[in-house]
């Protein structure tokens, strides 16, 4: 029993080196106390399986004692009573005593309850480092699942627009934007972990557009325009069959990111508050970065002419409270977009 280690907290030197020597031959590693607070104290900063502590001590009884120690001690606690103390023992076991011990001291009955919660004491600490073992292989593994959907999650961003050299930066953009938003409009940190996982996800839907619109250099006709919209529920659909809270999430960014606060937007029209916060967030992010973005059928607009840009359309395309706050995060989004700039480069 080398590994289990004890206190004994006794005003009584006799008594104290007596459970000392008997827990000894028991190879109970063991330290002794003669005042409480010392006790406790040593309980909080070390290693301790079992505390044995006196009931009747001048500065503090044995029932504050464990009151004290079991707000941080999960091992064994056995108080030394007199015998025919019924009313104190039952006050002990509902503070959290688990066995007594009757005074006088009586070595055969010492050693035996002793050893019988030793054993007990050591079953314990097995299934303790058995649930920490299971509790360490299931966080191994769901790192690894995490890692998995990331990986997927990435490769997604990427196939609607696999084409276009400037897509790895937007969608990374995006998502950065979403986060720095997301986190100023006050969503919990669950929130704003999906919306920047799920954010990249926004254009999946394109991979159902044909070539001959998605690549098209020029102005989109009336009829093409109709059906490039369509991006947007199918994206959705792609995206919408699952349980996974970032593909969920994904699929409601995937159908409103082009709806508009004024409900002039696609595919439904929806307006105002009627459109999700994370189609709010996202919609207002990508137009930010498609503007910088130099295509080859336009210029890269300023970061200031962009900005400018979404102020005047508050009201309008994006939600004007949505607009307030990436005004004053906008520095912050600026001084991503360099980093990326010269990442570019």
């Amino acid at each position: 029993m080398d590994e289990l280690k004890a206190i004994i907290i006794d005003d009584s030197k006799t008594i104290l080196y007596l459970q000392k020597q008997y827990l000894e031959e028991l190879d109970i590693e063991t330290k002794i106390f003669l005042n409480p607070i010392d006790g406790i104290e040593y309980i909080k900063n070390n290693k301790v399986d079992f505390v044995f502590v006196d009931y009747v001590m001048p500065e503090m009884d044995g029932l504050e004692v464990i009151k004290n120690i079991k707000t941080f001690f999960d091992g064994v606690i056995i108080m030394i009573t007199s015998v025919g103390e019924n009313e104190l023992k039952l006050k002990a076991l509902q503070v959290g005593a688990v066995e007594f011990i009757n005074k006088p001291i009586l070595k055969a009955e010492f050693l035996a309850t002793v050893r019988n919660l030793a054993k007990i004491r050591m079953q314990q600490i097995m299934l303790e480092d058995e649930k920490k073992l299971i509790q360490s292989e299931v966080q191994l593994q769901l790192k690894k699942i995490k890692k998995q959907e990331e990986e997927t999650l990435d490769v997604l961003a990427h196939v609607s627009e696999y084409r276009d050299e400037n897509t790895f930066l937007h969608v990374k953009r995006v998502a950065e934007y979403s986060k720095i938003l997301a986190k100023a409009c006050g969503l919990n940190d669950k929130e704003v972990e999906l919306i920047y996982q799920a954010a990249p996800l926004h254009d999946i839907g394109k991979i159902g557009v044909r070539d001959d619109i998605l690549l098209k250099t020029g102005k989109l006709t009336k009829e093409e325009y109709n059906i490039m919209k369509n991006h947007t529920t199918i994206g959705y659909e792609i995206l919408k069959h699952t349980s996974s809270a970032i593909l969920q999430m994904g699929a409601q960014i995937a159908l409103t990111h082009h709806e508009r606060w004024d409900g002039e937007g696609y595919p439904y029209g929806k307006k105002e508050k009627e459109i999700p916060i994370y189609g709010r967030i996202v919609s207002l992010v990508d137009v930010f970065d498609a503007l910088t973005a130099k295509r080859s059928y336009k210029e890269a607009w300023s970061l200031a002419e962009a900005l400018t840009f979404v102020l005047d359309n508050s009201g309008k395309m994006f939600d004007p409270e949505i607009v307030d706050i990436f005004l004053n995060v906008h520095e912050e989004i600026f001084d991503f977009y360099k980093t990326t700039e010269q990442e570019r480069k």
